[in-house]
């Protein structure tokens, strides 16, 4: 969707970059788990639901990580935990809003969701 302001040899890049996310996560497997800390916090969800969004923050950052020296420890998220389960429960059920208690929590994830860069959160 962003491409289109991208040109010729960006979007090459672009593609590439892609191209490559969708070669690690077909050798690791999508269903293949990985552990996430964030602020510190333990997360662990799957390959396949982490880099769901191509373009998203926490997919780019799994590939890095997944490319680094040491791809055996977690993908460190330099973010808030408190509330990091909503965003985990959007990679899962994309389709459906993450259930909230309450307007912070609405305003938390249109937040949370910018900064990674999940489009899709913040427009539901």
């Amino acid at each position: 969707m962003f491409l289109m302001f991208l040109d010729k040899k960006q979007e090459a890049v672009v593609a590439g970059a892609f191209a490559e996310m969708r070669r690690l996560v077909a050798a690791d497997g999508p269903d293949a788990f990985v552990e996430l800390r964030v602020g510190g916090q333990p997360f662990e969800t799957t390959i396949g639901d982490l880099t769901r969004f191509p373009h998203s923050v926490l997919a780019t950052l799994w590939q890095q990580h997944r490319m680094s020296t040491d791809p055996n420890g977690p993908v460190r998220v330099n973010g808030d935990p408190g509330l990091f389960h909503l965003i985990l429960n959007h990679l899962r059920c994309p389709e459906e809003l993450p259930i909230v208690t309450d307007v912070s929590q609405i305003q938390w994830l249109e937040r949370e969701g910018t900064r990674y860069c999940l489009d899709e959160l913040t427009q539901q």
